[in-house]
């Protein structure tokens, strides 16, 4: 799925003017639909630092919802050296993500953390060179959020179910009680390494059943690299780290295929992360190149 995103509102650099110009840039966190005739009022609501709330700026059919933020903060080193501060970084994400969740209304397509623009002009100009786009990124994740799924494995518990199902593995354990204490050892390890090959494959397939399951239960859905364990801080494995785009109205029946799934595969030693709801963040990204046009945002990476 190719929706837009920060990268898609380049353009070429401008110059100090509007209202943005001086000390301070615009500071988007997402795009809606503004409707003609109906204001685009929002109730008082913080933004990403303290004194700079969110306000709606219309164009064309859209609104981005932006703060106006200090350029001695967000510009140049100043937003180098703080994007090294890791404290400061799960901070400002928290708040980005708290204005995502609270503007009421109509559907919001959220931008990138640190998405930056000169002025207001320069903003209107990217609102108007991706309006197609933007809004029919908007109709896809209209009345949708995003659930994230991860589904961990305990080894250990898998070889057990799988040692015990299959055939060959059955047969082969058999043969290894019943034979000579040489002959039983080297038995013995074959069939350890039979059945940890066996669970690795099981452990694959039925995160990809369950992937296609939930899938079938969602409007969209998508794979993401697993985490190392040093990353999410479990004892298991992460088999599946995944995001899907569920319609409101079809939470309550995500959820049941999920408690389903759990139930079916616990005795495997599977387990389940759910978070959710959310904006939907996997399917909001524009995956475009370079247009040539250069850039009219403040360029900040986290």
């Amino acid at each position: 799925m190719t929706h837009p995103s920060a990268e898609s509102l380049a353009g070429p650099p401008s110059g100090p003017r509007g209202e943005s110009a001086g000390e301070t840039l615009l500071y988007a966190y997402g795009v809606r639909r503004s409707t003609a005739g109906k204001p685009d009022g929002l109730p008082a609501i913080a933004g990403i630092l303290p004194g700079c709330p969110v306000q709606a700026v219309a164009h064309h059919g859209l609104a981005a919802l932006v703060s106006e933020v200090p350029k001695a903060v967000f510009s140049g080193e100043a937003i180098k050296e703080r994007l090294r501060d890791d404290a400061w970084v799960a901070a400002r994400v928290l708040d980005h993500h708290r204005v995502l969740t609270t503007v009421p209304g109509e559907a919001l397509l959220p931008l990138q953390f640190c998405t930056l623009f000169t002025d207001r002009q320069a903003l209107a100009g990217a609102l108007e060179r991706c309006r197609d786009d933007l809004l029919a990124a908007l109709a896809a994740v209209g009345r949708a959020r995003e659930w994230g799924v991860k589904l961990f494995v305990d080894y250990a518990a898998l070889c057990r179910a799988v040692k015990a199902t299959t055939p060959q593995l059955v047969r082969l354990a058999r043969r290894a009680a019943a034979a000579a204490p040489g002959t039983a050892f080297f038995l013995k390890r074959k069939l350890d390494d039979m059945t940890w090959q066996a669970a690795v494959g099981a452990a694959a397939a039925r995160a990809a059943a369950i992937h296609n399951g939930l899938i079938d239960a969602a409007r969209a859905g998508g794979r993401q690299p697993v985490q190392p364990r040093t990353h999410h801080g479990r004892r298991q494995d992460m088999l599946l780290n995944a995001a899907y785009l569920v319609p409101e109205e079809a939470e309550d029946r995500f959820r049941a295929v999920i408690d389903g799934l759990a139930a079916q595969h616990r005795a495997a030693g599977l387990r389940f992360e759910v978070v959710g709801p959310l904006p939907p963040y996997s399917f909001a990204r524009m995956q475009v190149g370079d247009d040539g046009k250069g850039d009219d945002r403040e360029r900040a990476r986290p």
